[in-house]
């Protein structure tokens, strides 16, 4: 069971929202905070433990971490049947450093590094939001990206303090350490907003020999300025003037294969959509959705008194039903 739980530290339900935790831990800093309270050691060991809490349920991560291990605790016991372990205490100090590991002793009542020995543990998986083109989305084609790349620093172990005091040199005080790696992805043929690509094993490092974790891409499509994309199908725009439109024509429109030749019949009207089969978004297992262009009508302007009369005569003629 828990000695103390961080939620009842901050005075806040478990399944408060972001905004009520950072505006409780306001509150609290406020009232306990050593300006306020000089020479009050009381108040100041209650404004550290305050900080401890809003550190870890002040950050997404952090707090999913912490919900995990507190579900665990308030199980009967930490593991599941059979012996399996329903919650690695040690990650949380390596992942986030010594004094945020530091939450074990004080709200399970034991040391670290006892008799709880950890076995390897997998690495997490990331996910990594990539911008991509229309045409590459679209077609599919191989690209390389450079990730970023974050992990606590090995020298001082996310404490961001050098041994002898000060900063720690390795990564300025922040705690973590940051590269970049380059990786090439294939984008499949068909893809979307949304699609996430699996890259295995280029996740997060596992730890003590566990596996690394799996890398996703997830992709957003950038709009292109002459299609428009709706499911398996495309939409371009075409424009022709009234004769074409009454009498009948034949016009080019852009595909994604090039210029296609595209039979206007008499009589077609504003926003009338004409079908190229099979000229749409290639399918991720094979097959293609269809192409349409919507037509717009050009109308002439500033007719001639000659071009009037006719247009006048043409309606007693031809009315429009």
């Amino acid at each position: 069971m828990l000695k103390k739980d961080l939620y009842d530290v901050l005075g806040v339900k478990p399944d408060a929202k972001e905004e009520e935790i950072r505006k409780a831990f306001r509150t609290l800093a406020r009232k306990y905070h050593p300006d306020v309270n000089p020479g009050n050691r009381e108040a100041e060991e209650r404004f550290k433990e305050i900080s401890k809490a809003y550190e870890i349920l002040g950050n997404k991560e952090k707090r999913k971490e912490y919900d995990q291990l507190r579900a665990a605790a308030s199980g009967a016991g930490f593991t599941m049947p059979g012996g399996q372990q329903a919650y690695d205490f040690n990650r949380f100090e390596e992942r986030y450093g010594p004094d945020l590991g530091s939450i074990f002793q004080d709200l399970f009542g034991f040391e670290r590094g006892g008799s709880y020995q950890a076995g390897p543990l997998r690495g997490e998986d990331l996910v990594f939001r990539m911008k991509v083109g229309f045409r590459d989305a679209v077609l599919g084609r191989k690209l390389e990206i450079v990730v970023p790349r974050h992990e606590v620093c090995p020298v001082c172990r996310g404490t961001g303090r050098a041994a002898a005091g000060g900063p720690c040199g390795e990564c300025g005080g922040t705690g973590r350490r940051e590269h970049t790696e380059r990786l090439k992805v294939k984008i499949p043929s068909g893809s979307d907003t949304g699609t996430r690509i699996r890259l295995r094993g280029k996740g997060g490092p596992g730890l003590r020999g566990g596996k690394a974790g799996d890398l996703y891409i997830e992709l957003e499509v950038m709009p292109d300025p002459v299609f428009e994309r709706v499911g398996p199908d495309l939409f371009v725009n075409t424009t022709v003037d009234l004769y074409q439109a009454v009498l009948g024509d034949t016009v080019d429109v852009p595909t994604l294969d090039g210029r296609a030749r595209v039979r206007v019949p008499p009589g077609t009207q504003c926003g009338q959509k004409l079908r190229l089969k099979g000229k749409g978004v290639p399918g991720r297992k094979g097959g293609r959705g269809d192409q349409y262009v919507v037509v717009n009508v050009r109308l002439p302007r500033n007719l001639t008194e000659e071009g009037r009369k006719m247009f006048e005569k043409l309606r007693e003629i031809q009315p429009v039903k």
